[in-house]
């Protein structure tokens, strides 16, 4: 990757470039955003939510995920004004509405609103093609299917810029990296 790419792409937008990982639990979202952080030289926002449920617990109520995602986002204003290259994000305002869809059984209109108003660049979608790991704040084991395809779904219906990373290990990273260098060099 030319880092004149990069470089261009903010001289035109005069902001970072933002990138959305989203994805089924344990499917290295986090793992992706710290690498391609790194490989990019540029800032990985890791996901708020996995704190604060480690703090609190997994029952969570529409208050708490928009407290999770609210400091998230604020967390991007605070790093947009770093000025980086580019910032990469695990997870977001989709998540946060699917994941409250799912446990209210009920749309709540105030996330499709905070959806329209995001204004991420790139959006990489992780397939369940890796194998699940274990982890007590990780209850979804089995419905993954379900939620990368509501994932898929709202990416569509918001008509956002986006790819579908596959693979394992290294091919996954790679297929990131490659994607992330395509869309730097349109």
């Amino acid at each position: 990757m030319e880092e004149t790419s990069i470089t261009s792409k903010i001289v035109v937008q005069n902001m970072p470039l933002t990138i959305a990982i989203i994805g089924a639990e344990s499917t290295g979202k986090s793992y992706l955003a710290k690498a391609l952080a790194t490989h990019y030289q540029g800032i990985a926002i890791p996901e708020y939510a996995r704190h604060f449920t480690q703090h609190y617990g997994t029952q969570v109520t529409t208050n708490d995920i928009i407290h999770c995602y609210h400091t998230q986002e604020d967390e991007l204003q605070l790093q947009i004004q770093k000025r980086p290259s580019i910032i990469l994000m695990d997870t977001e305002w989709i998540m946060a509405k699917i994941w409250n869809d799912d446990i209210n059984g009920s749309r709540n209109a105030y996330f499709e609103k905070k959806i329209a108003s995001q204004t991420f660049d790139f959006y990489l979608l992780c397939n369940n093609d890796v194998a699940f790991e274990e982890d007590p704040l990780r209850v979804n084991e089995h419905r993954r299917e379900y939620f990368f395809n509501s994932y898929l779904d709202a990416l569509v219906q918001s008509n956002q810029n986006y790819k579908i990373i596959s693979g394992k290990g290294e091919a996954r990273l790679l297929m990131a990296k490659n994607y992330c260098d395509d869309f730097f060099n349109q």
